[in-house]
């Protein structure tokens, strides 16, 4: 990254790697009629006393006069120049360490829910990417990134499945049966609070709630309980609800 033609003059370049998304230049003293290349999809932050005072996009870009805050008299710049990689999407899994202990809403016994899924971020404001997670580092990796965030990640969807299952009381497969939208609002949850590190979430799906085995045993119980009831001639309101809760029994037997 970075070397010198037979003209002397300095060439600050960057090649992209995998998994990296922010790296800086070994290249940290060089005056002026510089010529930066920046590949496309990447940015780079000049850096002087630990602030960015220029942002340059893909292309190249001949550092001289006419770049404003760049030079000051005619001493020779000394900074940093690290480039940032924002087209580069990474996806990787999340998952909740512990589990939810809440009271089904359909079943009425205690029970724990866990859930796993994926998400895909890149960076998509190079500034506060710098300023939040890699000032001082040299390198900013995809793996950084998602072990800074794993937590937070995994902090929001308890959140909010702790406000469904016992503040709006659903049932455990009444969220299994929607695991569309439970995706799409924890996407933006999620967005919003990676957003203030200039990471952008592009998608964000909920793969798998893990399934209590006491409310799959207790769904059970119910399904044989709406048999009995048809045997027995029970009442038409008797009937109507152990088929009402058969049919959900079904249900949960798709998402299984």
């Amino acid at each position: 990254m970075g070397l010198f033609n037979k003209d002397k003059q300095t060439i600050i370049s960057y090649e992209p790697e995998e998994g990296c998304l922010l790296k800086r230049s070994p290249i940290g003293d060089f005056g002026r009629n510089t010529l930066l290349q920046v590949p496309v999809g990447a940015e780079a932050l000049f850096v002087k006393n630990g602030a960015v005072i220029a942002v340059f996009g893909g292309g190249s870009h001949l550092l001289n006069d006419e770049k404003p805050g760049i030079f000051s008299k005619d001493e020779p710049l000394k900074c940093s120049v690290y480039f940032v990689n924002n087209k580069v999407r990474v996806q990787t899994l999340w998952g909740m360490p512990s589990q939810i202990d809440f009271e089904d809403a359909d079943t009425g016994i205690p029970v724990s829910l866990g859930a796993s899924g994926t998400v895909t971020f890149c960076i998509d404001n190079a500034l506060k990417t710098f300023e939040r997670l890699a000032a001082g580092k040299e390198v900013l990796t995809a793996e950084d990134v998602q072990t800074y965030f794993r937590s937070k990640i995994a902090l929001c969807v308890k959140d909010t499945l702790a406000r469904k299952l016992i503040g709006e009381k659903r049932g455990f497969y009444s969220l299994a049966l929607d695991l569309r939208g439970l995706s799409k609002e924890l996407a933006a949850d999620i967005g919003d609070e990676l957003c203030e590190y200039g990471i952008a979430v592009k998608d964000f799906t909920v793969d798998k709630l893990v399934y209590p085995e006491e409310v799959k045993k207790k769904l059970q119980d119910v399904r044989m309980e709406a048999a009995i009831l048809r045997e027995k001639g029970s009442s038409f309101e008797q009937e109507r609800e152990a088929e009402r809760r058969a049919r959900e029994a079904e249900l949960k037997a798709q998402v299984e």
